[in-house]
C-alpha cells in the first residue's frame, strides 16, 4: 500500500502537501494562469525501514510516467481536456504497450489538476 502527497511548484512552505488515499480524487488548480506548472510528489510505501520516494515534476502538462521500482508503482501524468491527472497505479497490474494507455486492475490514486 502506497500514499501520495502533492505539492505544486508555488506553494508556501506553510501549506500542507495535498494527501491523496486509495480510490479518492483530489482536484486543485493554480491561482495565476501564468504560474509554473510542477509539482513534487512524495510517495510513502507501507512498512517499517520504507524511505519515501520524492518525484519532481516539472511540466504537469507533458504525459509522462514515473514507475517507482522500490514501490511497486508506476506514477502517470496524464492529460484529459483543460484537466491533468496524476495517477499513481499498481505497477504488477498494468500492461504497457506502446502508445497504449496504461490499465489497472488494483490500486489508483487520482489527483485531477485544473489548469
Amino acid at each position: 500500500k502506497v500514499s501520495m502527497r502533492v505539492r505544486p511548484d508555488g506553494w508556501p512552505a506553510s501549506y500542507p502537501e495535498l494527501e491523496v488515499c486509495p480510490g479518492q480524487e483530489v482536484p486543485y488548480g493554480w491561482a495565476k494562469q501564468a504560474q509554473a506548472r510542477g509539482a513534487s510528489v512524495t510517495l510513502l510505501g507501507e512498512g517499517a525501514g520504507t524511505a519515501p520516494v520524492v518525484v519532481c515534476i516539472k511540466d504537469v502538462q507533458a504525459t509522462k510516467y514515473h514507475p517507482i521500482a522500490a514501490l511497486g508503482v508506476v506514477l502517470s501524468v496524464t492529460r484529459s481536456g483543460k484537466k491533468v491527472l496524476l495517477r499513481l497505479e499498481d505497477r504488477r497490474a498494468m500492461s504497457f504497450a506502446a502508445g497504449a494507455r496504461a490499465q489497472s486492475h488494483s490500486m489508483r490514486l487520482t489527483l485531477e489538476l485544473n489548469l
